[in-house]
């Protein structure tokens, strides 16, 4: 008797077309097709996304991306819900532990006010010249600052905001009137 483990697809290619079995119809993006078919190797993250609704999700109907990087499958995203369509949590690394229904966590975010910063992760490391590292998510800096203790080093984990257009204007302007 075979366990579903031993049934998931194991490479990037395989996983990704058991993606591609489970949630479209068609693939619109050519570099997605080129990397299903084998002409183009297989980049790490993908995801479906799918217009309106979290029940349209879950439909056979979606449009199949693929990213090299966490920065460009975020991208993507932005670019696919300017146009309504949203990868309701189905997103890959397709190099993590397996799920069909995504292994990725994917968040949307709108904000609207006078303070719009968001905190960034920095881990300062005693006694190197390039001590101070910055991450984009919290859970790889506490994994860097693990990896360090490990070895007998020191690291500090501290969150810093990064400021948008309206806030870093704000804080010119006071610094300007300080002087």
């Amino acid at each position: 008797m075979s366990s579903y483990s031993d049934n998931e697809p194991q490479t990037r290619r395989e996983r990704l077309a058991a993606i591609a079995a489970e949630y479209t119809e068609e693939i619109h993006e050519p570099r997605t097709r080129s990397q299903l078919v084998g002409t183009e190797q297989v980049s790490r993250f993908a995801a479906v996304t799918s217009e309106g609704s979290m029940e349209s999700s879950h439909a056979a109907n979606g449009n199949l991306i693929v990213a090299g990087t966490p920065a460009e499958l975020a991208e993507r995203l932005r670019q696919e819900a300017g146009e309504g369509w949203l990868a309701h949590g189905r997103a890959w690394d397709l190099d993590a532990p397996w799920h069909p229904w995504g292994n990725l966590p994917i968040a949307y975010r709108v904000q609207a006010g006078e303070e719009i910063t968001r905190p960034v992760p920095v881990v300062s490391v005693e006694g190197r010249e390039d001590g101070i590292y910055l991450f984009d998510d919290l859970v790889d800096a506490e994994a860097f600052q693990n990896a360090v203790r490990h070895w007998g080093g020191e690291a500090d984990l501290t969150e810093e905001p990064v400021h948008d257009n309206h806030a870093a204007d704000r804080l010119i302007d006071a610094e300007r009137g300080r002087h």
